[in-house]
């Protein structure tokens, strides 16, 4: 079986504007702007473009000239409240750290890192006397009131819950309602077959990039696809979180700490069951291995399963699905579109598996980073 994963950089890849400073920027422009009536996206991007002087490496620019009309045709519904938006304290405090030009990544490390000072500020006698910290935590994301921990816990996921709907109002209209626009021609040339060779596509994504460009061309009916974080329709509901850690395990006698559990990847993906299908995938292989194990002729599944990575950085946040992927299959392409991403590559396997295991792999000839051309979207 040939799984295939993806991350954002697929997206990226056929030009649209699903970076993190894409989304934040429009949300900027949004929310000064929330008081103006648009009638289609194309007046959005034409009226951020003739408002902003942030020209360096603007994809947002580049798409509005590329797909202009298209743009122009999409008409600009959203009833959602960017007015609202703007008081969110999630969408302030990343607003500031939007100085650090940051990635998904870096946005998911930098809910990790506002949990950590919410835990200190409330492991330290100084919170109980005042709250006048100076760091941007405490600024953005600690009422002044003086709340419970979990009080501020509830407060503050109610708030990154309005903070996901509206990145999935942008990804909606964005980019999804875009996808039919696109053509032929923009998709990629030189893995076209493997893609649509992959029996199980793994999307990390919640736009619909894959299903619109590529399932038209699939060559089998029993391929799958699963948003293992959710997508677009789910608007607050996607996985938007940090991963687990120690705290959420037994650890000396000590039970986990669930204080924060609304936050983890793993519980907003089990409570709105995204990743059923391909725990069914997983329960099936190991019944059938299980099952025929004693046969001589028979080949376990993680014996011939291929997998195929494009667009995710393996990253160690999603650490649990990368080894759990990985021991399911024998075989690793890995694919890269610059030097820098295939060092970042190198480091995240590194960080996961450890640096002897990951020679292994590739002395093995099991893991294998290939580059990958450029697409080029035609206007």
């Amino acid at each position: 079986m040939n799984f295939l994963l993806l991350g954002n950089g697929f997206d990226l890849h056929h030009g649209l504007p699903t970076s993190y400073i894409d989304m934040i920027r429009i949300f900027r422009h949004l929310t000064e702007n929330s008081d103006v009536t648009y009638r289609n996206v194309g007046e959005i991007l034409d009226s951020y473009k003739s408002s902003t002087s942030d020209d360096n490496n603007n994809r947002l620019l580049d798409y509005c000239q590329t797909y202009d009309e298209a743009l122009k045709n999409i008409n600009w519904t959203s009833d959602f409240s960017w007015a609202k938006l703007a008081q969110n304290r999630w969408y302030q405090y990343f607003c500031y750290t939007n100085d650090k030009d940051l990635t998904w990544i870096d946005f998911e490390l930098e809910i990790k890192h506002a949990l950590e000072c919410i835990e200190q500020e409330y492991s330290c006698e100084k919170h109980k006397d005042n709250n006048d910290g100076g760091n941007a935590v405490v600024e953005f994301l600690i009422p002044s009131e003086k709340l419970s921990k979990e009080k501020l816990v509830s407060l503050l996921y109610e708030e990154l819950c309005v903070f996901k709907q509206a990145m999935c109002e942008y990804l909606h209209y964005f980019v999804d309602e875009m996808l039919p626009s696109l053509k032929e021609s923009d998709v990629i040339d030189d893995v076209i077959d493997f893609v649509k060779d992959a029996h199980y596509i793994i999307t990390m994504n919640y736009t619909s990039t894959f299903e619109k460009l590529y399932f038209p061309n699939k060559r089998y009916d029993f391929q799958q696809l699963v948003h293992y974080h959710g997508q677009v329709a789910d608007g607050k509901r996607i996985v938007v979180g940090v991963n687990s850690n120690d705290a959420d395990e037994y650890h000396n006698g000590k039970k986990p700490d669930t204080t924060y559990i609304c936050f983890k990847k793993y519980f907003q993906r089990i409570l709105y069951n995204f990743d059923r299908n391909y725990l069914k995938l997983i329960q099936k292989q190991n019944y059938i291995n299980e099952k025929y194990k004693n046969d001589p002729i028979y080949i376990p599944s993680n014996k011939t399963n291929v997998l195929s990575v494009i667009g995710h950085s393996l990253n160690e946040s999603d650490a649990d699905l990368i080894r759990d992927l990985f021991s399911s299959c024998c075989k690793y392409n890995v694919y890269y579109h610059d030097f820098q991403a295939l060092g970042g590559y190198i480091r995240n396997l590194t960080k996961i598996f450890g640096k002897q295991e990951f020679e292994n792999m590739r002395r093995n000839g099991i893991l294998e980073f290939i580059p990958l051309e450029k697409t080029t979207p035609k206007p």
